[in-house]
């Protein structure tokens, strides 16, 4: 919920009356707004931002304002004041109003800020959780990398046991087929005539 600048758009009635519109609360007066009024919305908006560059570039566009505001009331001898044309109940029903609008915006504002806060803690929480995830599938892929080395150690040990006692059986029969052919060949040959 960003803060409500006030954005009033001039209309005229059936008579050709001007009135004026805040397109963002949909209030109407017959008046333009104070430059006070709008000044205190930008004031806000540039107080509550919490980028630093941006809260600078607001406060200047404020003051900005301000000057242009300040400079044209005195040109044209213009009064903005309201108070000299209200009546004291249209005083204080304009001050209950605004007081209504500031307890909205304020409590919205607390809203945001508070929605702010639990999505930012919902998104560290996530992160928090895809980093442990990420870790035990590197430790089960470890673990299994392991296990596979392990087994496929075993298997190459067993492996080269059969070969080798593969070998040792194929040396003792060759030892023994070589001491019978010279136990053969030792013995005499006899020829019939």
């Amino acid at each position: 919920y960003a803060p409500v600048r006030a954005v009033w758009t001039e209309y005229f009635d059936e008579e050709n009356t001007p009135f004026y519109v805040n397109e963002a609360t949909g209030e109407t007066r017959w008046q333009l707004p104070r430059p006070e009024e709008l000044g205190l919305e930008l004031a806000l908006d540039a107080l509550l931002c919490d980028d630093p560059k941006l809260k600078e570039e607001k406060l200047a566009e404020l003051a900005k304002k301000k000057a242009i505001d300040d400079e044209s009331s005195l040109m044209t001898g213009e009064d903005y004041s309201l108070e000299d044309q209200e009546t004291p109940e249209e005083r204080e029903a304009r001050e209950a109003r605004e007081l209504e609008e500031r307890i909205a915006w304020e409590e919205s504002e607390r809203l945001r800020i508070e929605q702010e806060r639990i999505d930012d803690e919902h998104f560290r929480r996530g992160q928090a959780e895809a980093k442990q995830a990420s870790v035990s599938l590197l430790a089960r892929n470890f673990y299994f990398s392991i296990k596979d080395e392990a087994c496929t150690k075993r298997v190459q040990d067993w492996l080269t046991e059969k070969r080798d006692a593969h070998e040792a059986q194929q040396r003792e029969m060759y030892r023994t087929i070589k001491a019978e052919l010279k136990v053969i060949v030792r013995r005499p040959m006899y020829v019939h005539r």
